[in-house]
């Protein structure tokens, strides 16, 4: 057999004797961007020696050096890591801070006494980033006081890893038209989901977003009554529905009105905000509800 080979970027290409054992198994840390995290190593240096007498090479997918020190000094790193890394002197973790996504990958970390390899172990490193809460919004694409055809969408923005997003309606499972939007495979991701529904009662819509062992969720409840009562109010103009409290509250557009609100009591009038040119008296069945542009 011939000798082993580790390759090192702007590092020296170091031969290693065949009857060294390097360690396959792959070890798992997770992180999120913005945090602190610590990637262990195989070896640790007994307290009667020090760094000197070693070489310790920290990289990422055998190609980009992380952080390396050769006799106790520190080598030329990748770009991407410097100001970000350090290196426990004894048992040679290294940590990196703040954690981005492009850090997720493999590591290795290969350590040598004497130009002998003394281990070789590789450690991947899975990042997410957290998704926004989604937001749901029901659009009305058909409508009568017995049935609303209603276009959903849930949609979520800035996480990591592609998210899985799923839904339940009125708490039975549903499926939504996914799609993502990501610049790449290494870049925050945006996922939008839509249905339509034909409403003929009230129906409590949950969306939640998965990644990576982690998830966030949303849900909204669409009441048949106000839809009905407020195409009637607003001449069956299409409405957009946005729940912003958890009592029956909701946002519309106002026609092509702006800062539409919608009071409470007896005689609740619908103002507009564009000089108060356009006020209605509308029932008491109001009470409750706030539009706004």
């Amino acid at each position: 057999k011939g000798p082993a080979k580790f390759v090192f970027r702007q590092a020296p290409v170091l031969p290693l004797p065949s009857a060294i054992l390097v360690s396959l198994e792959k070890k798992v840390v997770k992180s999120k961007v913005g945090e602190k995290v610590s990637l262990p190593c195989c070896h640790e240096i007994p307290s009667s020696e020090s760094l000197r007498k070693y070489r310790v090479y920290w990289q990422k997918n055998i190609t980009d050096v992380v952080l390396a020190y050769s006799e106790g000094n520190m080598l030329p790193q990748h770009e991407r890591y410097q100001n970000r890394t350090e290196m426990d002197p004894r048992n040679l973790t290294l940590w990196i801070s703040p954690v981005e996504i492009l850090d997720n990958g493999s590591y290795q970390c290969v350590v040598q006494r004497n130009s002998v390899l003394v281990c070789s172990e590789s450690v991947i490193l899975f990042v997410t980033a957290d998704f926004s809460k989604p937001n749901i919004t029901a659009e009305v694409s058909a409508d009568s006081c017995k049935l609303t055809e209603m276009v959903i969408t849930c949609s979520s923005h800035g996480g990591f890893p592609k998210p899985r997003i799923s839904g339940a309606l009125n708490n039975m499972s549903m499926e939504w038209n996914a799609s993502w939007v990501s610049e790449s495979s290494f870049s925050p991701y945006n996922v939008t989901g839509k249905m339509v529904l034909n409403v003929t009662k009230d129906v409590t819509i949950t969306c939640s977003v998965e990644y990576s062992g982690f998830a966030t969720s949303t849900s909204l409840l669409l009441s048949m009554f106000y839809s009905c009562f407020l195409n009637v109010c607003f001449n069956s103009h299409r409405l957009h529905f946005k729940r912003i409290s958890s009592f029956n509250k909701h946002v519309c557009p106002c026609f092509s009105e702006r800062n539409c609100q919608l009071g409470s009591g007896q005689n609740s009038a619908f103002k507009c905000n564009i000089g108060l040119t356009h006020t209605e008296r509308i029932p008491s069945l109001s009470r409750g509800l706030e539009v706004m542009a």
